[in-house]
């Protein structure tokens, strides 16, 4: 079966969904929020297609939930949700500018109105990198003229390629030749990584990281990948802290 996709028109230098809003990011120096939820729902030509297009654009990880799973058994439950996914698949999802604008939130100049190089959200808090460093400032506002905090707070000054969270909570910064580092986001005492100041993680060269859990896989445009481990670390630390 070949992937679901959506495509909305225009220029974008990045995007993210995040707690029922799509943030896009334009090459003009602007940032449009549109009401997710209400954008997707608006997309099925035929009713029976809201099952499968909630499942792709939605809520995803239903798919995964115990009691879905075991009705997979059933080869009748089973052949009927794949030709959904099939129906939906067959079909071209394309918005222009005016027609996503219809569930536009909010729009705003970009914090700064510097573009970013990477942006990511988590826990209702923008992070975001140019050339100048690493900044944060606070996102899903209720604010409709202002849905991004138009006052950054700058966290360091590295130049950085990209950026990438986890829940709980770390951002990866990737920083070229200067290698990978972390940051620990997390508020609580009990954490055993330091807090406010980024820790290095590796010296080699770091173009891009993402998170499985705790532990960091790293890639290079120039050279070698390497997975780190890091949930062990942390059982041993914690234990040593009893």
């Amino acid at each position: 079966m070949q992937p679901v996709k959506l495509t909305i028109l225009g220029d974008y230098i990045d995007c993210q969904i995040y707690r029922g809003r799509l943030y896009l990011w334009t090459f003009d120096g602007r940032v449009k929020v549109y009401n997710w939820h209400e954008l997707i729902n608006s997309l099925p030509k035929k009713e029976n297609d809201m099952i499968a297009l909630k499942f792709c654009f939605l809520d995803g990880n239903y798919l995964y939930k115990t009691d879905l799973v075991d009705l997979f058994i059933d080869k009748e439950f089973k052949s009927i949700l794949l030709k959904k996914f099939t129906s939906v698949a067959k079909q071209t999802f394309q918005l222009t500018n005016k027609q996503a604008d219809k569930f536009l939130f909010g729009e705003q100049d970009t914090p700064q109105n510097i573009l970013p190089t990477d942006t990511e959200i988590y826990s209702n808090k923008l992070y975001y990198i140019t050339e100048q460093g690493l900044f944060s400032t606070s996102a899903h506002r209720d604010n409709k003229k202002y849905p991004i905090s138009s006052r950054p707070t700058k966290l360091w000054d590295c130049n950085l390629l990209s950026i990438k969270a986890n829940k709980y909570p770390q951002l990866a910064l990737s920083g070229g030749n200067e290698g990978l580092f972390e940051l620990n986001l997390s508020n609580s005492d009990d954490d055993i990584w330091d807090r406010n100041e980024p820790n290095q993680i590796s010296k080699g060269h770091s173009s891009f990281a993402n998170y499985t859990f705790w532990s960091i896989y790293n890639s290079s445009l120039v050279d070698k990948f390497f997975f780190q481990i890091k949930l062990q670390k942390r059982i041993q630390r914690n234990h040593q802290r009893k």
